[in-house]
């Protein structure tokens, strides 16, 4: 390979990480400014689906999406499903975490912290396949959360892979507090969207194989 070969795939390398960086950056202040533009508490929801729905498009081969176009889109798109999908997980888990600090401090039983952490965690992995369900499928909010739970329960590894990727992440994010300014929310999303997605597609294939059995 020639000298001006190896400087050109250099040159394009940094040119991609750059544009990588770019659209992350871009997606956090896009996340901001909708999250404030619903006055936070109706925005949040419909800007992180919003994400979602552009990693998607980019997993589905679409690289030459508008993304500031595309947000804007995706987030009056599913405006309402996002908030309802959204909210019924975080009183959920509101009332899980209570619950579970009642029976620590309280009740002291390793068998009921037991229920209520796998329940947590239930809870969890439904709400991030929800996610993706959401701007994959027109669904109803029963059907969306319905598909969510079988689907996580029928690939427990990329089910995982997505928990482990969001511990990693997470980690991350709070060793080097930058990346949680600039990029946190489009960084979080990253490996919930890549292994939901691969595990969907998975979840589809399995059931066309039973149907043509």
């Amino acid at each position: 390979m020639s000298k001006s070969s190896k400087d050109n795939r250099f040159i394009n390398f940094i040119i991609n990480v750059g544009q990588i960086i770019y659209d992350l950056f871009l997606l956090q202040i896009l996340w901001i400014f909708y999250s404030l533009k619903g006055f936070i508490f109706l925005g949040v929801f419909p800007a992180t689906v919003s994400i979602v729905n552009i990693y998607y498009k980019r997993l589905q081969g679409d690289e030459n999406l508008s993304i500031a176009q595309e947000f804007k889109e995706g987030y009056h798109l599913n405006f309402k499903q996002a908030n309802q999908v959204g909210y019924l997980h975080a009183v959920i888990l509101g009332l899980l975490y209570i619950d579970l600090r009642v029976s620590i401090v309280y009740i002291q039983s390793i068998i009921l912290h037991t229920v209520l952490l796998l329940l947590t965690l239930l809870a969890v992995i439904v709400c991030i396949y929800s996610l993706l369900i959401i701007v994959r499928y027109d669904f109803s909010l029963k059907d969306t959360l319905k598909q969510a739970f079988f689907v996580s329960l029928s690939v427990p590894v990329y089910t995982a892979a997505a928990l482990i990727g969001i511990i990693l992440v997470s980690s991350l994010m709070y060793n080097y507090i930058f990346l949680l300014l600039f990029f946190g929310i489009p960084l979080f999303l990253i490996p919930v969207v890549w292994f939901t997605y691969t595990g969907l597609k998975k979840a589809e294939e399995q059931r066309k194989e039973l149907d043509n059995e």
